[in-house]
């Protein structure tokens, strides 16, 4: 993976976010803007940075955004090498329990007691919904602002009297799995949950033994979880439609697939979205209004925001 950044002017920096933001097919997986420490706050700079799969795209893109932004002078900066690191087990040795909603989230440590003071020990026994994740190499633990944001939207969802019955979950992007099991305690339905990455699936499979539902019922749903990518595998296409969707992923490959959601969905569905800043919800609630989608619910945690959405048409 490479990292493409340019440190701007502010104004500078907002042009190039918004041109970057609006591409209909962008080529890198994420986008951010953040303020650079300046003791003179008339010298203020942002730091734009974009994440590329690999050198030619990081180069095609920068050769592109100079052509379109001459005045920007962004030959100066250079692609930089990201090494693979296993950022996600280092991330969570030590951590805490985290509650969301009415889970409780922990890691194997905490069960067997390791790194935790007393009080987080009797609040894991005494906690009836937990749900125990192995990181590994797979996203989601639960302290992250997009995981527990899409745990607290399905919690309330669920908890919705007036809504059609969800009888068929999909969730994209399954990560460590955490947000499929927690949905076989929430909904009495069939989730299907899928990632592109086979390591990724092998932990969630993992997981899901782990919290007694893979491949067989948890307590009210029964889950399978897939190697895919996208909607395009036979096993997704089967299953479609789906009346709920969870994809804790990325605001860039979200709008990508924007119309792939609708034609996933039927009238009545849901969609569960994260993995975006709230800088970014404004285009993105744009984007679904577009394919029929409106939203019902907002979660803002830290800088993060989850989004709970609705087919109308």
């Amino acid at each position: 993976m490479y990292l493409l950044s340019f440190r701007l002017r502010a104004d500078q920096a907002g042009r190039l976010y918004d041109y970057l933001d609006s591409l209909p097919e962008p080529p890198f997986s994420a986008l951010s803007l953040t303020q650079s420490e300046a003791q003179n706050p008339k010298q203020a700079e942002e730091v734009l940075a974009l994440y590329l799969p690999d050198l030619p795209a990081a180069q095609r893109l920068q050769k592109t955004l100079e052509t379109r932004f001459p005045d920007l002078a962004l030959h100066r900066f250079t692609p930089e090498m990201i090494k693979p690191q296993d950022w996600v087990a280092k991330s969570q040795q030590g951590l805490a329990p985290v509650r969301a909603g009415r889970f409780l989230i922990h890691g194997r440590h905490d069960r067997k007691g390791h790194n935790l003071a007393g009080h987080h020990r009797t609040a894991l026994r005494g906690f009836r919904d937990r749900i125990e994740i192995d990181a590994a190499q797979a996203f989601g633990t639960g302290h992250h602002g997009t995981t527990c944001g899409c745990l607290l939207a399905l919690e309330q969802l669920a908890r919705a009297s007036s809504r059609p019955r969800i009888r068929k979950i999909f969730d994209l992007g399954t990560g460590t799995g955490i947000l499929a099991i927690a949905s076989t305690r929430l909904f009495q339905a069939s989730i299907l949950a899928a990632d592109i990455d086979p390591v990724a699936v092998a932990i969630a499979r993992h997981n899901a033994r782990l919290n007694g539902a893979h491949g067989c019922l948890g307590r009210l749903g029964r889950l399978r979880i897939v190697a895919a990518a996208g909607f395009e595998q036979p096993i997704i296409r089967t299953a479609m439609p789906f009346d709920l969707i969870i994809a804790n992923v990325l605001a860039a490959p979200l709008k990508t697939l924007a119309p792939a959601f609708r034609q996933a969905t039927h009238l009545g569905s849901y969609l569960v979205l994260s993995g975006l800043t709230r800088c970014q919800t404004r285009g993105l609630l744009a984007r679904f209004r577009n394919f029929g989608f409106i939203p019902m619910a907002t979660y803002n945690l830290d800088d993060w925001t989850t989004l709970t959405l609705k087919r109308r048409d």
